[in-house]
């Protein structure tokens, strides 16, 4: 009993130790007040600048534009046309004798008005078209469940690229 004694009594002190005049918390909530940015002291009596406006900007595409590599699927952006996996801009030189034209390098290559039969060496060109068929082979939407897998053996967000189907495998429900 001598033992929890002198327990009981360092307890009690403590305890009217913390009943000092503690103010209590305000009831109002505090909104933080108001900030001036000028409040902020910058390092060497620098100035502060006017804010960054590129920090707000989506980062740079890094595929799909002209110069770029080709995005998935073979996606170049605006009508470009994908060679040799680099993105070339719509009205501009694909080969020394054509002009990209909405994916189509010099009337070969795309699928619209109509499928155009492959490119040499059985390439298409437009975004997300892939060359099937016999002999030169004509162009083909790829990459959509249901449809052949493209080139780079891209499927759409839903799909996923079944090799066993066969060569250049099957776009098939995830």
């Amino acid at each position: 009993m001598t033992v929890r004694v002198p327990l009981l009594v360092a307890l009690v002190g403590l305890f009217l130790a913390c009943r000092e005049n503690i103010p209590r918390p305000s009831e109002e909530p505090d909104d933080g007040g108001t900030f001036n940015p000028t409040d902020v002291s910058m390092p060497d009596g620098a100035e502060p600048g006017p804010p960054d406006v590129m920090a707000d900007l989506p980062p740079a595409p890094t595929c799909g534009t002209a110069g770029q590599p080709c995005c998935p699927g073979n996606v170049c952006t605006g009508g470009g046309c994908c060679m040799s996996g680099s993105c070339v801009a719509n009205g501009t030189a694909c080969r020394a004798d054509a002009t990209c034209l909405d994916g189509s390098c010099g009337g070969c290559g795309a699928l619209l008005p109509a499928a155009q039969s492959c490119c040499e060496t059985r390439v298409c060109t437009a975004s997300r078209a892939i060359c099937a068929g016999g002999g030169a082979g004509s162009c083909q939407a790829c990459g959509g469940t249901g449809q052949s897998c493209c080139g780079d053996g891209f499927c759409q967000s839903d799909a996923t690229c079944d090799k066993n189907a066969g060569s250049p495998g099957m776009c098939v429900p995830k």
